[in-house]
């Protein structure tokens, strides 16, 4: 299904509205300086995955911006409904982006495209600064994770990962990562500077439930030479095995698996 503007009803500031009806004002701070926030969430077969979690880090990433958005409970409810009147039963993307300085608040569906499988992953030489005032946001400032995968793709994989200005290893462009290293499961800490991912943190606490040893752990970049077995996460592509890092094959591994295979029962694909 492709997704087009006319077939769509979408959220904004109060008002359920056709997709090409939608206009933000001319004003709007998200525009014209990319003050604003954004989630991504999915919807399996209209029911949208830990809303919740993804408002609460909405509304600290808008805090750190100077505004507030909306309650827990109204982002949950607003969410659900855009799927609903979208008649989407499928796998969706449903995205909530609230501006600043006006405050403009747009919430929209559509099909997710088709599943990406396993990645191919290259490093570059793309930094994150860990001290950065907008490290752990989900900004609509999106441009530098743009260019980066625009990067990657040219290069033949479809991720890049960050280090830091330490030379930690930190987060891809759209992703959490995660290393399997003698049977311990490793992700770089918060304070890399990377993002809170919600599917991050699920997969983390499931983890936990599985009796597998987790650790968040500073690695240099470099380190993942001797890193056999990888995989990256986000809310739309749930865990996703890499194979190639750099050219470089790794192995989809046991613990891969089985975080996959669990994370898709608890979403419902499966």
């Amino acid at each position: 299904m492709k997704w087009e503007l006319r077939d769509v009803k979408v959220w904004l500031n109060g008002e359920w509205l056709d997709g090409e009806e939608a206009m933000v004002p001319v004003g709007d701070q998200g525009f014209l300086r990319g003050e604003g926030v954004f989630e991504t969430l999915l919807a399996v077969r209209g029911q949208v995955f830990e809303a919740g979690r993804h408002a609460e880090r909405m509304r600290r990433g808008a805090a750190v911006l100077g505004f507030e958005v909306m309650a827990t409970g109204e982002f949950e409810g607003l969410v659900s409904e855009v799927v609903e009147r979208n008649g989407l039963e499928g796998e969706e993307r449903v995205r909530v982006r609230v501006t600043a300085t006006p405050q403009t608040v747009l919430i929209t569906a559509e099909v997710v495209e088709g599943a990406v499988g396993p990645l191919r992953v290259v490093r570059g030489d793309f930094q994150r600064w860990s001290g950065s005032p907008l490290a752990g946001v989900k900004a609509t400032s999106y441009l530098e994770n743009v260019l980066a995968r625009r990067w990657a793709v040219e290069r033949g994989a479809r991720e890049v990962l960050f280090g830091n200005e330490r030379g930690e290893w930190c987060e891809g462009s759209w992703s959490n990562v995660f290393a399997v290293v003698d049977g311990v499961l490793m992700t770089p800490p918060l304070a890399s500077g990377c993002l809170p991912g919600v599917t991050r943190e699920v997969v983390m606490e499931v983890a936990g439930e599985l009796g597998m040893e987790v650790r968040e752990e500073k690695r240099s970049l470099a380190s993942l030479d001797e890193v056999r077995e990888m995989f990256v996460t986000s809310s739309l592509r749930g865990v996703c095995p890499v194979v190639d890092l750099d050219g470089r094959e790794l192995t989809v591994g046991e613990v891969t698996v089985r975080l996959r295979d669990e994370l898709e029962r608890l979403i419902g694909i499966v």
